[in-house]
Formats: structure tokens, C-alpha cells, sequence
């Protein structure tokens, strides 16, 4: 199989579906995953804040899942620092319904240079 992407950016999304067995998408993402295993993957700081939220509000075990997740597959995690605020800032200048943490993810999947933003698996 060949990869179609070198660099992937994850946004939150397909994360939470994959790890919470969310079963409309997991054979989505299950099938993306085996088709670029060989990609680089990448997600942002805003994602662990934003799949942390679920498990500190009801349920502690699932950052474990969280987490193994993120080093099984490999993803790296961008720190946001202000190269990626003021890429944010120029987007959101351009695109003004985008909301910050969009915003924010495409701008780092921009500064690392990702083929890809995989947001949403739907069909």
C-alpha cells in the first residue's frame, strides 16, 4: 500500500473516535490509519486539552487510552507558540468565522508543513 500523505495533522475529532470506539467512524479511521501508516502524524496542544475535557469530567481512565494512543501511533505534539498565533491571527484575518482553536490547529498543520488536516470522517 502506498501512503497519500507524508504529514498528517490530526484535529481532535478522528482522536476521540478512534480512542472512545465511536463506531460510525472507526472502520473510517481504521482504514485511513493502514493506509498511511507510513505518514508522520501530528496534532496540536489544543487537542490533548480538548479530548482531556470528557476524561476529567467523567471518566479518569480513558487518558490512559488517550495517551497510548498518541505513542503508539506516534503523533507528534506542536507546542502553540507565537509563529503558530500569529499564523492563527493571519487566517483569522482572512477568514474571520474560523474560531481560535481552528484557527490554531490549521495554522500548526501549516508551520509543519502537514498534507493534510484530517478532521472529520464522515461518508
Amino acid at each position: 500500500m502506498k501512503n497519500e500523505y507524508s504529514k498528517i495533522f490530526f484535529d481532535t475529532a478522528p482522536i476521540i473516535y478512534f480512542v472512545e470506539q465511536k463506531e460510525k467512524y472507526l472502520t473510517h479511521i481504521k482504514n485511513f490509519l493502514k493506509t498511511n501508516y507510513l505518514s508522520e502524524y501530528y496534532t496540536s496542544t489544543i487537542s490533548v486539552a480538548e479530548y482531556s475535557l470528557y476524561p476529567y469530567l467523567y471518566d479518569k481512565s480513558l487518558l490512559s487510552k488517550y495517551n497510548q494512543f498518541i505513542d503508539i501511533i506516534g503523533i507528534n505534539v506542536i507546542n502553540i507558540n507565537k509563529n503558530i498565533a500569529d499564523k492563527s491571527a493571519q487566517i483569522k484575518s482572512q477568514y474571520r468565522y474560523f474560531k481560535t482553536a481552528d484557527s490554531l490547529q490549521l495554522a500548526s498543520a501549516m508551520i509543519y508543513n502537514c498534507d493534510l488536516l484530517y478532521k472529520k470522517t464522515t461518508r
